[in-house]
């Protein structure tokens, strides 16, 4: 009888390619690589896009200036020429956006006024004051701010109320908030100089696109 001797059992690898390396895999930056190329592909449609949005916007200031579009033809605004035109009298109202105003009296106060205030020393200028007392109704049906009206003379010369009114006067029309259906009483003291003539009352109402201004003639001073 013919033993065959089997070959002992050994430890068994897996075949490996000559070519193969345990190095770790690349994948990884790779796709960091692409990502970055990717945002730098991108960054010229960004300049693109910034460039033609300027573009458009010089565009269309160039074709206003080209038109000369009046501002009040977008704005709907009422001119001071319309206004001036037709300026209202003392005691009658006139309206600028569901507002209504109304002149009262009007007073020369010379140079000097009084404070109201032990602490406040008595106002003096060189021209003279005048206090306008008006009233201010509120006939829409939300909440109105109204600003403080100013003063205009016969040469388009604009004056603003004295500088500390709240002195010299209890009612000023300065940040004052009007109810619906309600109607308040205000007073505004002006210096101007001496020999001023046609003195009107500027009034202005509505927001930034729907301005109106109205005028209310001060012949009495």
């Amino acid at each position: 009888m013919i033993n065959i001797n089997k070959h002992p059992k050994t430890n068994l690898k897996p075949k490996t390619s000559p070519n193969s390396t345990n190095e770790p895999s690349n994948s990884k930056g790779c796709s960091t690589g692409l990502g970055f190329l990717s945002g730098l592909a991108a960054f010229p449609i960004i300049i693109i896009v910034l460039l033609l949005l300027i573009c458009g916007i010089c565009s269309t200031a160039t074709y206003f200036i080209a038109k000369k579009i009046d501002w009040n033809e977008l704005t709907n605004d009422t001119t001071d020429e319309e206004a001036l035109s037709n300026p209202a009298k003392i005691g009658e109202y006139v309206t600028t956006k569901n507002i209504e105003w109304k002149v009262a009296i009007v007073e020369e106060l010379g140079q000097n006024i009084t404070s109201m205030y032990d602490n406040i020393e008595d106002a003096t200028t060189g021209g003279k004051f005048i206090k306008v007392h008006y009233s201010v109704k509120n006939n829409g049906n939300e909440v109105v701010n109204p600003s403080e009206p100013t003063l205009v003379d016969s040469q388009a010369r604009e004056y603003k109320s004295y500088t500390n009114s709240s002195y010299y006067i209890q009612n000023q029309l300065s940040f004052i908030s009007i109810n619906p259906g309600l109607e308040s009483n205000f007073e505004a003291i002006y210096e101007i100089a001496e020999g001023v003539e046609g003195l009107k009352l500027k009034i202005t109402g509505g927001g930034l696109f729907d301005q109106e201004i109205k005028y209310i003639d001060l012949d009495t001073i």
